[in-house]
């Protein structure tokens, strides 16, 4: 059973070698990347009126490069390297969306009908829309 795991990209220290699994079929990258976020991002809400809220993961620079481009095709969604380290030999990223149109057009996709999530992202999701929903986000 490891060996199958390992065929699929289920490793010991996923975190530092990890790549998006070209196998997934596209229906299900948003679980996969909910997944992701639930387990190595955040979703920030602004602290001061100068804040703006984020969605951001830490991963490999292989899920950072895909990450990047698939939001920028899909959702015109603008994605920053926000740190890049180097722990253990391996690279690890930042990666973060910003602003409220981006962040809310991200979080939707993530969120919409899904019945798998951690609690806590899901809760930081609905006070995000409590917060922000009634901005007018097209001018933000």
């Amino acid at each position: 059973m490891s060996e199958t795991l390992a065929s699929l990209g289920v490793v010991e220290r996923k975190s530092h070698s990890i790549t998006f699994p070209n196998w997934l079929d596209k229906s299900l990258y948003r679980h996969f990347i909910r997944g992701l976020i639930d387990g190595d991002g955040w979703i920030r809400l602004p602290t001061s009126n100068r804040d703006s809220p984020c969605v951001g993961l830490i991963c490999t620079r292989s899920i950072n490069d895909f990450l990047k481009n698939y939001y920028l095709l899909e959702f015109n969604i603008k994605s920053y390297l926000s740190k890049a380290y180097n722990q253990d030999k391996d690279i690890m990223c930042e990666i973060l969306v910003k602003n409220y149109k981006q962040s809310k057009i991200l979080l939707d996709w993530l969120y919409k009908d899904s019945t798998i999530y951690l609690d806590r992202k899901y809760n930081l999701y609905l006070d995000f829309l409590k917060k922000y929903d009634f901005i007018n986000i097209k001018n933000k």
